[in-house]
């Protein structure tokens, strides 16, 4: 059911990279792999240079940002802003090759509660 309330504001058929793999963004891959959509790497300065759950951990420099291979869900809080003025200074627009986790993940709960009355 999930699947179908991430529908609404997500491509189903696109991949995603994670900006962020603190708690938020462990729950940010949680939502994705419960609903079925493929997360393809994660972007963390701090942790860069692993795996998490099979998935790649890099630094997210420019050039692997403008290859747009992945749509990008912000799940930091802490660093949203300086995040969204990057990408938009690379030319990146939100809603259509990013995304903020805590905006969709209250919009997906609410239309799932509303529905579930």
């Amino acid at each position: 059911r999930i699947r179908a309330y991430c529908s609404v504001y997500l491509d189903l058929d696109s991949s995603y990279s994670i900006w962020g793999y603190g708690n938020i963004g462990r729950q940010c891959f949680h939502l994705l792999n419960s609903a079925g959509i493929k997360v393809s790497s994660i972007y963390d300065s701090n942790i860069r240079g692993k795996q998490e759950k099979n998935i790649p951990v890099l630094y997210p420099h420019e050039a692997l940002l403008l290859q747009k291979t992945s749509k990008i869900l912000i799940s930091t809080t802490k660093y949203q802003n300086e995040i969204q003025k990057k990408l938009e200074a690379l030319g990146l627009e939100q809603g259509k090759d990013y995304y903020i986790f805590a905006e969709l993940v209250h919009k997906i709960c609410c239309g799932y509660y509303s529905q579930n009355r």
